[in-house]
């Protein structure tokens, strides 16, 4: 199973003044695009037993998403604000105090999880950024660790102090998948290549960067791969990073390699390939309004008709 650990929120997208409540929170995308995706997968987090968290919960149900390791709680969900510019991309607030948000400690895993993804803005604020701080450390050498900070700049107080715990985590990961404006964010005035560097240099086996338009690139210490993004009619950009970062899992379980150690040997056209199926169902998703993610076979259908 690949756990993934954190936030599920609900995203209330703003539309011509119209209001729609979808699901959301970085981790809860993932997780669910897994899922969608014919992953082994289960969500590390907490759900209200309010009508959003109901909701929440059976979304993840329907994306055959295990809640084994997902608790409920009296407190209300949390709430994000998202609007959608004329390009695609949103803008967010969030309303985090007193929700189902506010974790401090995590349970035992059992030995049928492989991998281990955390980040988002649980990564960012507290309590359950320590919380998931110690998660990693604890997890490190029983399984695959996974880091994407999805930097979200409005929930950030103390940019210092998160630089340097994304910069902890990254030293226990085997796997850091991040964006430009992630990186912009937390090594600004630094290229992307130069931040790829960096964070093998703290110890990551795999780094992954997406580039927006300009695709995405990923290293380990022996290799170098790059892709160009699909073209695609864009409806919205909502949950493209995460469907990224399920694609770019799935491909490297596809090659056998989500496994501590094995990481570190990809080679160019392994690189290539998981960037390319990554990039396949980030461009599904965004062709679609909201955190829509595809299946597999709409995936492989894509890919077959690029390469026909």
């Amino acid at each position: 199973m690949i756990l993934v650990a954190g936030e599920a929120l609900v995203d209330l997208v703003v539309t011509d003044g119209v209001i729609v409540p979808s699901p959301g929170g970085g981790p809860y995308n993932t997780a669910r695009a897994l899922g969608r995706l014919g992953a082994s997968v289960g969500f590390l987090g907490r759900l209200s037993q309010d009508h959003f968290g109901s909701m929440l919960g059976n979304v993840l149900a329907e994306s055959d998403v295990s809640l084994d390791y997902t608790s409920r709680g009296q407190e209300p969900s949390a709430l994000a604000i998202a609007h959608p510019s004329a390009d695609g991309d949103a803008e967010y607030s969030f309303y985090l105090a007193g929700t189902t948000f506010g974790y401090a400690s995590f349970p035992a895993l059992g030995a049928d999880v492989r991998a281990l993804c955390v980040g988002s803005l649980a990564l960012a604020l507290e309590p359950s950024a320590s919380a998931l701080e110690a998660l990693v450390e604890r997890e490190r050498h029983k399984r695959v660790v996974v880091i994407d900070p999805n930097v979200r700049a409005a929930a950030l107080s103390e940019h210092n102090g998160y630089r340097a715990r994304f910069e902890r985590c990254c030293r226990a990961a085997h796997i850091v998948k991040l964006s430009a404006s992630d990186a912009s964010q937390l090594f600004p005035g630094t290229g992307s290549e130069d931040v790829v560097t960096r964070l093998l240099d703290l110890g990551a086996e795999l780094v992954v960067m997406t580039l927006g338009a300009d695709g995405a690139i990923a290293s380990t210490q022996t290799a170098w791969g790059g892709v160009r993004s699909l073209r695609i009619d864009i409806a919205d950009t909502i949950g493209a990073g995460d469907a990224f970062g399920a694609g770019l899992l799935v491909a490297l379980e596809q090659r056998g390699v989500l496994v501590r150690g094995r990481l570190a040997g990809l080679a160019e056209s392994d690189l290539e390939y998981v960037l390319r199926f990554a990039s396949a169902v980030a461009a599904l998703t965004v062709a679609r309004s909201g955190a829509e993610t595809p299946t597999l076979g709409e995936v492989a259908e894509l890919l077959d008709g690029r390469r026909a």
